[in-house]
């Protein structure tokens, strides 16, 4: 095993809540902590999901293991809900045996494409999307979609379970629950 020692930490890299890094606007110290990171299980790197449509995608994205140390570094002060819950969301996805991807379709990117036992699955997930703006930002790369898979926005809008073409809006701590 070969260990790396930890570079000082940049903050904007332990903030959690999907990180992307780029690899061409990527710096050697922030891959150098990304790295450092990932090799001592502070966090996941995922990759890419490529389908049909999706000819462009990103290289990775990072995700907390512990949200414990997010707060212990960053203070709860500069807590980003929306962050911390895609964050949460993406470790449950894990925890229930998924292969976790990054999706882009043209220039929109999905939180997430899970895929298990050859069944793929869609997720977007927001804090809240009762702001109009924010509800076409996150609905709109999972009605880009063309396949007939099934696709979910996991939000805090504490409403029931509703369906806007197919794509299931649903409370996330119900779907933690489930």
């Amino acid at each position: 095993m070969k260990i790396h020692p930890m570079p000082p930490i940049k903050t904007e890299l332990f903030r959690g809540g999907g990180a992307t890094v780029r690899a061409h606007n990527e710096t050697r110290r922030q891959e150098a902590i990304a790295r450092a990171r990932e090799g001592g299980g502070l966090n996941v790197r995922f990759p890419s999901f490529k389908t049909e449509q999706q000819k462009n995608y990103l290289s990775a994205k990072y995700y907390l293991v512990d949200i414990g140390l997010r707060y212990f570094l960053l203070g709860s002060k500069k807590a980003d809900m929306g962050r911390i819950l895609e964050n949460v969301i993406y470790l449950e996805l894990l925890r229930r045996g998924y292969e976790v991807y990054i999706g882009k379709v043209g220039t929109l990117e999905v939180d997430f494409v899970a895929v298990k036992s050859g069944d793929v699955e869609y997720y977007q997930v927001a804090q809240t999307v009762q702001v109009p703006e924010t509800w076409e930002r996150e609905i709109k790369p999972l009605e880009s979609i063309k396949d007939h898979n099934p696709k979910f926005l996991l939000t805090l809008d504490n409403e029931p379970v509703s369906s806007h073409k197919g794509i299931k809006q649903i409370y996330a701590l119900d779907w933690l629950l489930g």
